[in-house]
């Protein structure tokens, strides 16, 4: 670590985080800090700093850094926020930290429709060269990382724990595999602090401070959700919302949004237009949907049917009011070209399947 970031542990261990961070709003570099500091009160119970410069992921060689706020590789856009973390303890490739990205957020019990629309999105975008930002967490996070991975695109994970307490823990595999992928798992805990309740809204100043906008997905009314968008709209980023059927309690969230200003979404593209931000691959984001195949008007009847969220077998023959054998050739046929699949709320269409008019 630089002599700059053990400094910044040090006054972790006399002052307040907040206390620090309000007063790099109005300095240009440590000894401006340092001064100012002096004519303010210390905690009444200072401690010892003991950075851990390294992090031990499980079948990992051991790799990591320390990113002070005062370092060449301490992100840009995360020094303009009015509460920005002090240091970075960092897992993967530093570059992750300074390139063009979005965060793609949402509900940790999403829909079917919810973990497609996350993958596509993350998929494409990663594709024009978006670093895609999200939290690890069950539910959309984890599957924006890992349309990024599907792309072989840079994917950011920013934790609400220490480097070696991945939670949940289940994603200790996902994690793994951002990092051996070319991407990053990043926090501004100790390496061996476990997660705690406040700690995600915490972390969530960081995911939209990162970044030059944020998608949501879904999400419920009281969504963690929100309050990443609400911080990145503090932070001056573009906020986009994903739309859902009107009696979705995982898209009352975004429904919100929408209502207070976020843009409105229905494509990749359009997030690319909106930003317009120098991309290091700079190709166009093709909609998957453009290369779909053509269907006949039975198939394209039943893709509509499935489309938005899920129908069962017996919706399914109550809306047609076809036969059953009927129906089930028709799904395997959209199976088998990958339109249509069974998730465990019913069929449901694929998001990047458009039929034609």
């Amino acid at each position: 670590m630089s002599p700059e970031t053990q400094t910044l542990g040090e006054l972790l261990g006399r002052y307040p985080r907040r206390t620090i961070s309000q007063c790099l709003q109005t300095v240009s570099d440590l000894d401006e800090l340092l001064s100012v500091l002096r004519d303010i009160p210390e905690k009444k119970e200072t401690r010892a700093w003991a950075g851990k410069d390294g992090v031990a992921l499980p079948q990992q060689p051991r790799m990591g850094e320390l990113v002070g706020f005062f370092d060449p590789h301490f992100p840009a856009l995360l020094r303009e926020i009015p509460d920005p973390p002090l240091i970075l303890h960092i897992c993967g490739d530093a570059d992750c930290l300074n390139q063009p990205s979005i965060a793609i957020v949402g509900a940790r019990r999403c829909t079917s429709q919810g973990r497609m629309l996350a993958e596509r999105f993350a998929n494409s975008l990663g594709n024009v060269g978006f670093t895609i930002v999200s939290g690890l967490a069950l539910g959309v996070d984890a599957h924006a990382h890992k349309g990024a991975l599907s792309a072989r695109a840079r994917t950011l994970a920013c934790l609400g724990s220490g480097l070696e307490r991945i939670y949940p823990r289940s994603h200790t595999r996902l994690s793994q595999q951002i990092v051996s992928a070319g991407g990053l798992l990043l926090s501004e805990y100790d390496v061996d602090v476990g997660a705690k309740p406040f700690h995600f809204p915490e972390r969530n100043r960081i995911i939209s401070g990162l970044c030059n906008g944020v998608l949501v997905v879904e999400a419920g009314e009281k969504s963690g959700s929100l309050i990443t968008a609400r911080m990145a709209l503090e932070q001056g980023r573009d906020v986009f919302a994903l739309p859902g059927p009107v009696d979705s309690v995982v898209s009352r969230g975004c429904h919100r949004l929408i209502r207070e200003g976020a843009e409105l979404v229905v494509a990749p593209e359009q997030i690319v237009e909106s930003l317009n931000v120098v991309l290091p691959r700079g190709d166009k984001c093709v909609d998957q949907s453009e290369a779909s195949p053509k269907l006949s008007p039975e198939q394209a009847y039943f893709v509509e049917l499935t489309s938005g969220y899920a129908r069962s077998l017996d919706e399914l023959i109550a809306i047609s009011g076809w036969d059953t054998s009927r129906i089930l050739r028709l799904l395997g046929e959209l199976e088998l070209i990958g339109i249509v699949r069974p998730s465990p709320d019913g069929y449901i269409a694929s998001s990047s399947y458009k039929v034609s008019d």
